[in-house]
């Protein structure tokens, strides 16, 4: 996974301090989405929906998966407590879903 050409360029853990920055990331998350280098596993909220102004949950969670080395990464934030965050999981392989 240390050599992966498609998520070796994605940090591996950023901690958001504006609501700007959360919704700048999940821009890029969908970006890359698109072009086939990461797959949304998990979504409790619709991530093309996170730039609208208001969030009706509490914790806001996505997981993701490279689509060439498997490497996990998560996206969460906590709309209530406040702070966000973006995390690889280097190492751990992915469950199939079925």
């Amino acid at each position: 996974m240390d050599n992966c050409t498609q998520c070796n360029a994605i940090q591996d853990r950023i901690n958001f301090v504006e609501p700007g920055e959360y919704v700048a990331h999940a821009r890029l998350l969908l970006d890359l989405i698109s072009q086939g280098n990461l797959e949304l596993l998990h979504a409790d909220f619709p991530l093309e929906e996170i730039a609208r102004e208001s969030w009706t949950y509490d914790v806001i969670h996505h997981g993701f998966r490279c689509t060439q080395c498997q490497r996990l990464f998560d996206l969460t934030a906590d709309t209530y407590h406040g702070g966000a965050y973006w995390k690889s999981f280097p190492g751990v392989p992915a469950v199939p879903l079925l």
